[in-house]
């Protein structure tokens, strides 16, 4: 999981957080870090990273609260060629935190990239098996893991309807998005 982390951090362009990405609260009395994230639906841990001073919230801070992205549906499409079962979903709770997804078709183990991209890395990780990162446009990248077949290379750019490879019917395809460094429920971005 760190290498993956390591690859996509070092692929995506990192953005300066400019005014317009975040909006700001002055902390009131009996505010918790959960209860503001709760009020702006955004999770904690974006918060978090944008305090210098990580101790408890002091009445009086001004804390910047990330603004979220309009999430486009249709951008992006399932990996497979219909919808398949999730296995298991995405999950941002702290105690039990999923990045991806994983899903298994009935009828086919082919993958197919979820939107038209270039293949920045194919590779091999212990608990991932063979894998696939590929980077989209505006700051989204995707991986593909468990796969036991692999039919593109590093540098190619593929279309939605260019097959990936095979994912191990055993494992189920393991399917993340992200969103800068981020990563994000992908479910919320497929139509």
């Amino acid at each position: 999981m760190l290498k993956i982390s390591l690859l996509i951090s070092i692929l995506c362009l990192i953005n300066p957080v400019s005014s317009r990405d975040y909006r700001t609260y002055r902390v009131k009395k009996n505010d918790t870090l959960y209860g503001i994230a709760r009020k702006f639906k955004v999770n904690p841990d974006k918060i978090s990273r944008t305090r210098d001073n990580k101790k408890a919230l002091m009445v009086g801070e001004l804390l910047k609260i990330p603004r979220e992205e309009l999430i486009v549906k249709g951008v992006f499409k399932y990996p497979t060629i219909s919808r398949p079962n999730i296995i298991k979903n995405y999950s941002s709770a702290p105690s039990n935190p999923f990045k991806g997804v994983i899903v298994k078709n009935r009828n086919s183990m082919n993958v197919f990239p979820s939107a038209k991209g270039q293949v920045v890395a194919v590779d091999f990780l212990k608990g991932y098996e063979k894998y696939i990162i590929m980077k989209h446009e505006n700051g989204y990248t995707t991986v593909y893991a468990n796969m036991e077949k692999i039919f593109v290379k590093e540098g190619q750019t593929v279309d939605r309807k260019e097959k990936l490879g095979k994912y191990k019917q055993d494992k189920g395809l393991y399917f993340q998005l992200n969103k800068n460094e981020e990563s994000v429920n992908p479910l919320e971005y497929i139509k």
